[in-house]
């Protein structure tokens, strides 16, 4: 997805207090999530996180496997969450002008990889409907354990 690109609105996400209680407060794109991160009530944001919801939405509708690990990957609570995530998030609405977030965490110790030894795009056959996918696919050299890992670091349909 393209940095500023919009999802279809019946994508969006869509903030919740609790189960059945919304916030009337939704994100089509990921500055608007980074935007309602830092609006929302801390019992949201650790509901969403415990559910999952926030790094699903990322990886499906999104298209970032990596930005939906690290937040995956969060278990702080109260404020320190928000930081967390908006920290993540901005990072990858910085650096995906070209909508690839460039960072990963190696998935053997945790730690945040800035920026892949390597990247490559490849596109897949296509679909029965005619789409075809491409990856944008990065090497990572975990500076903390010295783990070497893949990571897609952005997925696009094509027509």
């Amino acid at each position: 997805m393209l940095q500023g690109s919009r999802v279809d609105p019946a994508k969006w996400f869509r903030f919740y207090l609790h189960d059945g209680e919304p916030l009337h407060r939704d994100a089509g794109d990921l500055e608007e999530f980074r935007e309602s991160i830092e609006a929302v009530p801390i019992e949201s944001l650790q509901f969403h996180t415990v559910r999952g919801d926030f790094s699903r939405w990322i990886s499906d509708v999104i298209g970032d496997p990596s930005l939906s690990a690290e937040l995956g990957a969060l278990d702080s609570k109260g404020e320190r969450l928000r930081e967390e995530i908006s920290t993540v998030v901005g990072r990858a609405v910085r650096e995906s002008g070209l909508g690839i977030s460039l960072s990963a965490l190696c998935p053997e110790c945790g730690t945040t990889v800035e920026k892949p030894r390597k990247a490559w795009s490849m596109t897949g056959r296509p679909s029965r409907e005619g789409k075809r996918t491409r990856l944008t696919i990065g090497i990572f050299d975990c500076p903390g354990c010295s783990h070497i890992f893949r990571r897609a670091l952005k997925k696009e349909t094509l027509l």
